[in-house]
């Protein structure tokens, strides 16, 4: 099985790492770990973080090989890495970060797992930025808007969810209709519940996802939301059903 290709402004780094740890191997067990590789295979940020002696935190630093052309291998590897605005396109980061945007918009909860905390950190940022370019352009295609006055739009449709706003009156009535199954439910377990997923539904994330922002009317619009499916096969409304359900069991049970 082939693995993930090397190519372009990319490649000339882990070349370098190759000579480097070829070095290192040949120095043999005294020479120690060559984390920089390690590191530089997983991103950008962990090779940074590798060669650098003060990340004893993360795993053994670079060991002290004896062998100065390793060093300069090293320190020439440093000096060709891409820009930093272009870390996202690390040969591992980029088709990860692609791969959970699809699964993402297939409606999958993902978890990713890494070896090294710099990478954790620096894949929190790389899909926050990716997830919200993603998000800001979606929702201007469906809406037939620029990005900008997508992000107005959303925004403000955002807003009508608070007192007053439009859309607070018509999603408590919704809620109250699908809360009604429960009369186990206190009163104030409901009041919870209803402002928990309007919390969540005046986000642009659901905004820009499921509302008709450009509608008046918002009975309408919202039960046009909770009857939409993503795909994953599953309605807004189902998955509000789904939460109603799992807080009800988890109350019975405490």
């Amino acid at each position: 099985m082939a693995g993930l290709p090397v190519e372009n402004d990319a490649l000339l780094p882990f070349l370098l790492a190759a000579r480097a740890q070829a070095v290192v191997t040949r120095n043999g067990e005294k020479a120690g770990r060559a984390t920089f590789a390690e590191g530089l295979a997983s991103s950008y940020e962990a090779f940074l973080s590798t060669r650098n002696d003060s990340a004893v935190d993360e795993v053994a630093a670079i060991a002290a090989v004896p062998d100065e052309r390793v060093n300069r291998y090293v320190e020439k590897l440093a000096a060709v890495l891409p820009n930093q605005a272009a870390y996202a396109r690390h040969p591992k980061i980029a088709p990860l970060v692609a791969r959970v945007l699809d699964l993402w918009r297939q409606g999958e909860k993902v978890v990713v797992f890494c070896h090294y905390r710099e990478t954790g950190r620096a894949l929190v940022r790389h899909l926050s930025a990716a997830l919200e370019k993603r998000l800001w352009s979606d929702a201007a295609r469906r809406l037939g808007l620029d990005k900008k006055s997508a992000r107005k739009a959303v925004t403000d449709f955002g807003a009508r969810f608070d007192t007053d706003g439009g859309m607070r009156q018509p999603l408590d009535n919704e809620l109250r209709r699908r809360l009604a199954p429960y009369p186990e439910l206190k009163s104030n377990e409901q009041d919870l519940i209803q402002d928990v997923v309007r919390r969540f539904l005046r986000t642009p994330l659901f905004v820009g996802r499921y509302f008709t922002v450009q509608a008046r009317s918002g009975e309408h619009t919202l039960q046009e939301a909770f009857d939409k499916r993503d795909m994953s096969g599953a309605s807004l409304g189902e998955k509000v059903d789904t939460f109603s359900e799992i807080y009800r069991e988890e109350m019975l049970a405490s």
